[in-house]
């Protein structure tokens, strides 16, 4: 029989082959996402975990985000908009058009119109109230709890989408804390390619299927843009910005088709601007997965999308109702890819194309997949 001594040497040291075990994970080689580079057959049967560094010890990132609130409102406000004027077409009550500015939605309607519009909104939605507008007009704001909700949950969104892209980017014991009320902190430990990682943190991702316009030629629109860059130089430092967007089709809605807007699409480098009408035929809120794909001709890496039950029925009536017409793709206002509809598209599949190196194509289905970023951050 063993004495105590042995036993004690015993368990010493199978003791000390166990933290072995544990620890080569934390010293092996590490891959691109941080995560132990280890044989399969290691992780197979043994431990594969690291142990839990901060980034007092391994270093990573330390992001410190503000959400864009105002633009959460101002789109919970445009979705109010596109719901009443869709019930209202419904009833055969047909609208000139809303606008949001200034934090308020503005309808333009005559008598009949404007009451009708003030009792669906008191019917339906609880969070806006009429205040007093211009002539002609009815207008709503938020009320002062439904704002503060807006914004709350505006931040608790963002913050449940960057947690779900981290997580599915590889990132491991990351940290998302709510900070204030307007901010975000989020710690990175090991991570390995930071400029990637906060690319995918910020992209909004949002996705919308636009019709083009092409009553204007290439060669005229080009005109109009250099005519606005020769007023404002600033424009063309980043053309497809959102505020640069915003301001150059300010400069130029006298001079576009109405209803219409410029957006760019990048080819080879270069944008070249596309008229495509400004409220969307769709969005990506109705996505239920999205996946990379290779194309069989060219091995050149797209992203194909699914819809959820109501958004296949959306899509299909969209392209049914738009045969022979171009759509754009836009994500995040740049214009992706813009396909000749060809015929109805059944299904709920789609594809969403744009010369993607397969990085880029893998951070664009994992922000797909994880749903929009309800607002802009910084």
């Amino acid at each position: 029989m063993l004495d105590w001594k042995v036993w004690r040497w015993v368990i010493t040291g199978a003791l000390t082959v166990l933290a072995i075990v544990f620890l080569v994970p934390t010293f092996a080689p590490k891959d691109q996402f941080g995560n132990p580079d280890l044989p399969s057959w290691w992780k197979g049967v043994l431990p594969s975990s690291t142990l839990n560094l901060g980034l007092d010890l391994q270093g990573g990132m330390h992001v410190d985000l503000e959400v864009g609130i105002d633009a959460a409102l101002t789109n919970r406000l445009n979705s109010i908009g596109e719901s009443v004027v869709r019930q209202l077409r419904e009833e055969n009550v047909q609208l000139q058009d809303f606008r949001v500015a200034d934090g308020r939605l503005v309808f333009q309607a005559t008598g009949d119109q404007a009451k009708r519009i003030n009792e669906l909104v008191d019917d339906e939605f609880f969070d806006i109230e009429s205040v007093e507008g211009a002539s002609g007009t009815a207008t709503f704001a938020y009320t002062n709890a439904a704002e503060r909700e807006v914004s709350d949950m505006a931040v608790r969104q963002a913050i449940e989408t960057i947690r779900n892209r981290i997580d599915q980017f590889g990132v491991r014991e990351a940290d998302v804390v709510r900070k204030g009320e307007d901010r975000i902190v989020i710690q990175l430990p090991g991570i390995q390619d930071p400029d990637r990682a906060l690319e995918l943190i910020q992209n909004t991702a949002q996705l919308e299927f636009k019709l083009v316009d092409t009553s204007v030629s290439q060669f005229q629109l080009e005109q109009l843009v250099e005519s606005a860059y020769a007023q404002n130089p600033t424009l063309q430092t980043a053309p497809a910005s959102d505020d640069n967007i915003q301001r150059l089709n300010a400069m130029l809605v006298d001079r576009l088709p109405t209803g219409m807007q410029i957006l760019f699409s990048r080819n080879n480098g270069q944008y070249v601007p596309v008229v495509v009408q400004a409220r969307p035929l769709m969005t990506g809120e109705s996505i239920t997965d999205a996946r990379v794909q290779l194309d069989t001709q060219f091995n050149q890496p797209n992203v194909g999308i699914e819809f959820n039950a109501e958004g296949a029925d959306q899509f299909e009536r969209v392209t049914a109702d738009n045969t022979g017409r171009q759509m754009a793709i836009v994500l995040d206002n740049v214009v992706k890819s813009a396909p000749r509809i060809n015929e109805r598209i059944g299904g709920g599949r789609a594809q969403i194309t744009g010369a993607f190196t397969m990085d880029e194509a893998r951070d664009l289905a994992i922000a797909l997949r994880s749903g929009a970023l309800p607002a802009p951050v910084e």
